[in-house]
Formats: C-alpha cells, structure tokens, sequence
C-alpha cells in the first residue's frame, strides 16, 4: 500500500515534535528532581553536623543499651534538670541540646556508637569518619561521624522523607504531558498546513507531466511561491517543456519540408518516366530532353539526401580535434569554387597575411566555409567580387566572406539560419538549394565552439558573413 506523500511530511513532523517535546520534559524532570533532591540531601547534612556537633558526651551518655536512639529518645529538658550530678554546665548544655534538636533537626535522627554491635552499612561508613548518604525513591540517609578531639566516638544517622519533591514532581510531571499535549497537537497541525505547501505543487507538477505525457504541451506549468528548490524544479520543468514543445514543432516543420523538397524531384522523375514509357523514349528530341530533366533531378535528389544526412550527424563532430591551418582551407576553398563564380561572371578574392591555425576537424571547417560561399555565389550579381579573409579577432579567429550582393534586412538575418528557409527570390530550386546550407554551416561552426553570424558590410551594400573561432588553447577539445 503506498503511502502518500502529505501523509509521511506529517507523520514524520509530527515524530520530531513529540521526541523534542518528551526529550526535553524528561530532562525538565531529571534535572527538578536532581535540585530537589541534593538540595535536600545538603540539608539532612547540615542537620546531621548540628547534631554531631551539639550532642557528643550527653547524647552517648544518655544511650540506654540499645544501638539506636530517634530524636524522641533523646534527653529533654526536664530529664537533664534532675540530673544534679552533672555540673550546670552540662545541664545549661543539655536544656539548650533538647531544645535545639526539638526545634532545628525535625527529621528522624539515630544516634550510633562506636561499640553497638547493629551500626548498618551507612553507620559503618560514617564510624570511618566519612560523611556518607543514600537515595530511594521514598526517602533519603545522610550519616555524619561524631568526633571528640581526633576520634570518632560515634555517627549520627538523619533520615528524611521524599514525599513532598515526590508530590511537586508528579504536578510537574502533569503539567508536562498536557503541554506534550498541546505542543503535539500544534505540531500535527503546522505540519499538515506545511504537508499541503509542499504536496500541492508537486501534485500540480506530475499532473501536469501526465498530460504532456498525453501529447499536450501547450498546458503551463503553475509555479510554487518562494524561492526554493520546488520552485527551481517548477522553473527547470517549465524550460523542459519549453524546449521539449519547440523540438516537436521543429521536427514537424522539418518533416513537412523535407517531404516537400523529396516529393519536388520526385514528381518531376516520375513525370519524365512515364512520358518516355507512353513513347517519348522513340523521340530524340524528348528523350534527350527528358533524360537530361533526369539527370538534374536526381543530382538536385543527391544533394538534398547529403544534406539531411549532414544535419542528422553534424553533431558527431569528431572529439578529438587536431590543428588546422585555416588560411590554407581558404585558399583551397576559393580555388576550387572559382570555376563556378566564373560561370555567373564573379570574382573570388582572397586576403590572406600569415598562417593562422585553430583546432578543429579540416572537412568540416571547410564545409562551413564552402556552403558560405556557396550561398554569396548565388546571391551576388554578376560582375561583383566575393572576398575571403582570414585573420586574428582578439580572443578569436574570423574567417570573413563579403559579397557584393542584395544584402539581407536585420530582421532577416536569422531566419536564413533554419532550415528550408529560403527568403524571396534568395535562392532558385534549379541551382539545387533546398535551404540547408548555412543550417548545416552554422551547427558545425557551433560544434567547434564558434559562431556563425550575418551582417553589412562597412560600405553598406552586400553581407558580411563572419565565422568566428576559438584560438587553439580555447578550442574545444
């Protein structure tokens, strides 16, 4: 049977408060009952000092044959005034005696002699010439020696009752357990009010993670007051779902263009076959035509597939990275694509000043910076220049590709980052663009720690594209 959460915080609150509460009046008790009792221990102590000091040759000459003599035994006044044997001395000692005994010293007080053979094990201690007591539950004994010069003629013995410190601490012990009571009670109810504080928003939050398991992610998450973990957890979750929902609708919009850029060519492929197969095929003329259509379709088909491919792995960039010279994969670049630039009657120019070298992986760095070319080729006009330049940024390295071309509005300098983003009259399906290049681009710039960003050039015509990377003790590793 699970137990719910609500009902462990109060359980387990509620523990605490009665262990702290009866941990705390038993010490309470403890410690009472431990003043009490020395406290009337000191004073049977003093008692029997009194008595060992006020009572030596009298008392012991006044002992009938019995060990033990109680206060009630010992001489009174008129016992010692019929004494005339005794000096006045004596009897003005024994009247004061009596009557100091009678007054000051009302607990049960035994006298015991040096030669009675019954002394206990108290008396025994105290004929040692040790002062000695003991402690039960009902009553206390003290023993104190009785001394004249240097010796120990015998001990007084002083018992005292424990009812009345019985008697406070059972009051006290009463009023313990009813503010156990109230103290239990007051706890019990913080820490339901505290149970539901803390349950509630964690309820609230695995419901709320039921329904996006459902499919449902538009659904806010409630956020806990205050400022502690349940309220990062609340945050941390939210951001999740966030990202989670912004994931989803990205896959989606990336399966929607992708079927759309596969079925293009597709369509086109399967049109130019069935025309040759209804008899096109015995025509030169559209055969050579349709089978060229073929030829461009499936290459424009190829391109595509590599480039999904390219953004399926561009995340396995390879960890270990070695140094690249960068001027030297620019230079490569701009000669392999000057062919092409040619074609649209362009000119590529490179400025270079001295090697420079970053970590990285040299095929995908390249990548980067042919699909950047790439896209000024097709954006620049006829009769411009495409300039590559590489030199130290400060902290960096910038890979710099300019082109004479349109340019890009602010607003829009972002968007040619996603995928199968295509801006008006940007790009032409027959070039065989499908608006993955500079998404491909950017994510492997990002796999090395780097950026990818657009911006206008200083003479304000044309963009700047500029590849930002680590230097090679800052590379990523």
């Amino acid at each position: 049977m699970r137990t719910r959460l609500a009902t462990r915080l109060v359980l387990s609150h509620l523990l605490v408060v009665v262990v702290g509460l009866g941990l705390a009046g038993t010490g309470l008790l403890s410690q009472t009952r431990r003043y009490f009792v020395d406290a009337e221990r000191a004073s049977l102590f003093v008692q029997a000092r009194v008595a060992a000091n006020s009572c030596d040759a009298l008392c012991l000459s006044s002992r009938t044959s019995t060990a033990n003599v109680t206060n009630g035994q010992l001489p009174s006044a008129s016992n010692v005034t019929q004494r005339k044997a005794q000096s006045s001395s004596n009897v003005q000692i024994a009247t004061g005696l009596a009557n100091q005994i009678s007054s000051q010293l009302p607990s049960d007080v035994r006298v015991v002699r040096t030669t009675d053979s019954a002394r206990g094990g108290l008396a025994e201690r105290a004929l040692a010439g040790t002062e000695v007591s003991q402690i039960d539950a009902e009553r206390i004994t003290v023993a104190a020696p009785m001394r004249q010069g240097a010796s120990v003629v015998g001990a007084v013995v002083v018992t005292g009752s424990l009812d009345d410190v019985n008697a406070v601490l059972a009051d006290l012990r009463r009023q313990v357990l009813v503010a156990l009571g109230i103290g239990s009670l007051a706890g019990l109810l913080f820490g339901l009010w505290r149970a539901r504080s803390i349950s509630k928003p964690i309820r609230e939050l695995t419901l709320a993670s039921r329904s996006i398991a459902d499919g449902h992610f538009d659904q806010p998450l409630p956020k806990p007051r205050g400022n502690d973990e349940l309220s990062e957890l609340a945050t941390t979750f939210e951001d999740m779902r966030h990202r989670v929902q912004d994931e989803l609708e990205l896959r989606n919009a990336f399966v929607a263009d992708a079927s759309h850029e596969l079925r293009s060519p597709l369509t086109a492929i399967r049109g130019a076959v069935e025309i040759l197969q209804n008899g096109g095929a015995d025509r030169p003329e559209v055969r050579e035509r349709f089978l060229s259509s073929l030829g461009r379709e499936t290459d424009r088909l190829l391109v595509l597939i590599n480039n999904l491919l390219d953004l399926q792995t561009h995340d396995q960039v390879a960890t270990r990275f070695v140094p690249v010279r960068v001027d030297e994969i620019v230079r490569s670049v701009a000669e392999d694509l000057r062919p092409l630039a040619a074609a649209k009657q362009l000119s590529v120019d490179v400025e270079l000043t001295t090697p420079i070298t970053v970590k990285g992986a040299a095929d995908q760095l390249r990548q980067v910076i042919v699909n950047v070319v790439d896209n000024a080729i097709i954006h620049a006009p006829p009769g411009s220049s495409i300039t590559l330049r590489a030199h130290m940024g400060g902290a960096t390295v910038q890979v710099e590709v300019e082109d004479g071309g349109p340019g890009i509005p602010v607003d829009q300098r972002e968007r040619v980052f996603e995928r199968f983003v295509r801006l008006d009259g940007a790009r032409d399906r027959s070039h065989g663009g499908a608006g993955l290049g500079l998404s491909i681009a950017r994510s492997l710039a990002e796999a090395h720690g780097g950026t990818l960003t657009l911006h206008e050039p200083q003479g304000g015509f044309g963009t700047l594209a500029i590849l930002d990377l680590p230097l090679p003790d800052e590379a990523t590793a």
